[in-house]
């Protein structure tokens, strides 16, 4: 293991053990070793582990849908799901400020650096159309959004409606559509359309690329 890698975890969603078993592989005393693409959270049964450790060891992450989900219960913008969602011992835990002011430290792209490599970071995608630049962009206006009113940002949040934008899209709507983008993108058209449904490997319409 060369001394500056830099490792990416994914899509732990509340598995705790076989994150903890993940991090030793890793050597977690060493400082800023690797990074979460997302989705720490719901479907796996210790959402709060998770959590706990992320914050309580200063572990960086990208936003994934799980994520915002959970950040959109706690500020009171969306219900508890009793039949689809796990993180009720997470969300019995009545810390709602302290994971709220942590987890909106996350961003929706990120770059990172190892072995003089640079790479970007993100939990769904991007439009192939982006550049790096476009990409921050997109990134840094979300993030002004959220910092700038939580609940207005997590109260538009949820639509499957917002698939796509032009010089017209109104601001939430193009708000959503870049969400979409970064945290629940599937396949998407040479029009930079999204298809949000499609979960097999390969769309159901040859109009859309994985």
């Amino acid at each position: 293991m060369k001394a500056n890698s830099k490792f990416v975890i994914g899509d732990i969603q509340g598995c705790y053990k076989e994150f903890i078993n993940l991090v030793r592989l890793i050597d977690p005393n060493r400082e800023n070793k690797f990074i979460c693409v997302g989705d720490l959270v719901n479907r796996g049964p210790e959402s709060e582990k998770v959590v706990e450790y992320v914050i309580n060891n200063n572990v960086k992450s990208v936003f994934g849908n799980h994520d915002l989900h959970l950040m959109a219960i706690l500020i009171g913008a969306r219900k508890y799901n009793k039949k689809k969602d796990t993180m009720q011992k997470l969300i019995n835990k009545n810390k709602a400020i302290e994971i709220i002011d942590y987890f909106s430290q996350f961003s929706f792209a990120k770059v990172v650096t190892s072995n003089a490599k640079k790479s970007l970071i993100v939990h769904a995608g991007v439009l192939p159309t982006w550049s790096l630049d476009n990409v921050l962009s997109a990134n840094e206006e979300l993030q002004e959004d959220l910092k700038k009113d939580p609940e207005e940002f997590f109260l538009t949040m949820y639509s499957d409606r917002s698939k796509a934008i032009s010089k017209s899209t109104n601001k939430k709507n193009r708000r959503r559509y870049l969400i979409n983008v970064f945290t629940r993108m599937r396949f998407i058209s040479e029009k930079n359309k999204l298809d949000l449904q499609t979960k097999l490997k390969r769309s159901g319409s040859n109009k859309f690329n994985p």
